[in-house]
């Protein structure tokens, strides 16, 4: 919205920073369905023309305003929390449809796609890990039997591998056992005695 004021008024762009922040906080967002000035104050911002058109607003006492405002308040934040949680469904939903198709199935073997590479050299993928579980449709957990590890990563950071995962180091005791790892910063979510997780130095690399 500021673009075509800046284009147009380059030397004096500064003085209608005001109103463009009035017209920003009067306009609906398409995601709440309601106004930034609504959600905050819990009611419509007044502009000038609205002393022509509204009609006179009944005078409130003290105690019935303020049990008013809260009403008020409360029906608009649950709105848009709801308009909020749909908008965020319908996004991810539309997300997923223009993405390649999940073909990996539990029980295969894949390699992981390497976050952070500190070197040219080093892999970009590590593996094989043996996908032990569907999470959600785009997330599965890993088995890393050498680490005794189980990570949970997205299928875009994951690819199929014809090297298989020696299936008698995985064992219902092994899984159980195995350190869970968050999946921001590949480190244990507990503490433990074992030796933290690292991409290059500790995984079989794959070239």
């Amino acid at each position: 919205m500021l673009r075509p004021i800046v284009g147009r008024l380059v030397g004096t762009w500064e003085d209608w920073v005001s109103h463009v922040a009035a017209s920003i906080n009067s306009s609906v967002c398409e995601s709440t369905g309601k106004t930034p000035y609504s959600i905050v104050y819990g009611r419509e911002k007044r502009l000038p023309y609205d002393l022509l058109t509204q009609p006179t607003k009944p005078v409130y006492n003290m105690d019935d305003y303020s049990q008013k405002q809260l009403k008020v308040f409360s029906d608009i934040h649950k709105d848009v929390k709801n308009r909020l949680l749909a908008s965020k469904t319908e996004m991810s939903t539309q997300q997923h449809r223009r993405s390649s198709p999940v073909n990996i199935r539990v029980g295969e073997s894949v390699m992981v796609q390497v976050p952070e590479r500190h070197s040219k050299l080093a892999p970009k993928f590590v593996g094989p890990r043996l996908v032990v579980n569907q999470v959600q449709p785009h997330r599965f957990e890993l088995f890393d039997p050498w680490l005794n590890t189980v990570e949970v990563v997205h299928s875009d950071r994951i690819k199929k591998t014809g090297a298989k995962v020696d299936l008698d180091l995985v064992t219902t005791a092994r899984l159980e056992q195995a350190t869970r790892l968050n999946n921001t910063t590949s480190q244990p979510t507990q503490q433990s005695d074992k030796p933290s997780h690292s991409y290059n130095l500790r995984s079989k690399p794959c070239f």
